[in-house]
């Protein structure tokens, strides 16, 4: 046989596993790259009971490995008509806050999910707590921040 001819179908052979390895490697890379996401729990407000209105801030967290996230509202032992406000701000600096969102009003004695986007370096959750007459109410709020 030529030696060309020979020659000619071992580089294509080479030439057709160098793609077979190019398309396995994309293929795990693309794979790889959804099993690293990280994602960071943050307790926002450990579960405390309250009877008075008025702001609790939380602490700024730094989240700006983070794109996206779940703030999660947990409320029980709801009397009276309480009104519970989530609000999250987010920073550049951890120091002057702006408004994020506002999820929702929460009246209800149970469990809500908000989702929230484009957290910025520093968030923080505000739980603006109203009522026209007496109440109690116990809640907790949680973020789960994902990268």
């Amino acid at each position: 046989m030529d030696p060309l001819v020979t020659h000619a179908r071992k580089v294509r052979s080479w030439a057709i596993l160098g793609v077979l390895a190019a398309c396995f490697w994309l293929v795990w890379a693309g794979t790889a790259g959804a099993e690293d996401r990280k994602t960071k729990i943050i307790t926002f407000s450990s579960s405390a009971a309250y009877s008075s209105a008025g702001n609790n801030y939380s602490s700024g967290f730094l989240v700006d490995k983070y794109h996206e996230g779940v703030l999660l509202v947990t409320t029980s032992g709801v009397s009276g008509t309480p009104t519970l406000n989530v609000f999250l701000e987010t920073s550049d600096d951890n120091s002057t806050y702006y408004y994020h969102s506002v999820p929702a009003s929460i009246a209800i004695a149970g469990t809500t999910a908000y989702a929230v986007t484009n957290l910025g370096k520093y968030v923080r959750v505000k739980g603006a707590l109203s009522a026209v007459t007496e109440f109690a109410i116990t809640y907790e709020i949680k973020g789960v921040m994902k990268n």
